[in-house]
């Protein structure tokens, strides 16, 4: 089954958020920041935040499932390329 293509609108949108929960993470700590920092550094409104988030512990979820998502994606690839090279 092959995944589902997400808007390209709502992929930007979600970069901005994580990028920006990222960055502040590194200066404040996850405890002390809020989405309101959050939306305020990526520039967008609490309620687009909430479109695509419940909180800020949602984004950090959502975002760690991402990026474990691309590794197993990257690693199956490489595992894949490594045993047709090894077959041939």
């Amino acid at each position: 089954m092959k995944p589902k293509k997400i808007d390209p609108r709502v992929r930007r949108t979600r970069q901005l958020l994580q990028d920006a929960f990222t960055s502040l993470i590194q200066e404040k700590g996850y405890e002390a920041i809020t989405v309101q920092d959050i939306t305020e550094r990526a520039t967008l409104n609490r309620a687009t935040f909430y479109l695509h988030y419940r909180d800020k512990q949602d984004l950090m979820w959502q975002s760690t499932e991402e990026v474990l998502s691309e590794l197993v994606d990257s690693l199956r690839e490489t595992t894949k390329h490594a045993k047709k090279q090894t077959c041939t």
